[in-house]
């Protein structure tokens, strides 16, 4: 009896874990589409510099660009598919919100 008790109290210690993971992707995925969507509503394009490239595994890409709008420079991180070519001190494209500028996309999202 024990050791179907000890079982089942795993089994919905780790539903409750993977549930908990499950949310949290989806509320930052939905911040996402939310972030870009308010992007898109009222944008300018301007020119960044990649000042960082860190690489997970050999698969995400994780870029962060610098860019100057309204006597503010602007250091945000953006996540790439696969893009071996981009390099730190690359010039990129990006589009950023006109009322919150720390928002931004770059050339690389689909979205763009």
């Amino acid at each position: 009896m024990k050791t179907l008790k000890g079982i089942l109290s795993i089994f919905f210690a780790i539903s409750g874990m993977l549930t908990v993971l499950y949310l949290l992707a989806t509320y930052e995925r939905q911040q996402e589409l939310n972030d870009r969507k308010f992007i898109n509503q009222d944008y300018k394009i301007t020119r960044g510099i990649v000042t960082k490239k860190s690489t997970y595994k050999g698969h995400s890409i994780s870029i962060t660009v610098q860019y100057y709008v309204n006597w503010v420079f602007h250091e945000e991180s953006a996540r790439l598919k696969k893009n071996d070519k981009i390099s730190e001190g690359d010039s990129i494209t990006i589009k950023y919100s006109r009322i919150k500028p720390e928002l931004m996309m770059t050339e690389f999202d689909d979205e763009f």
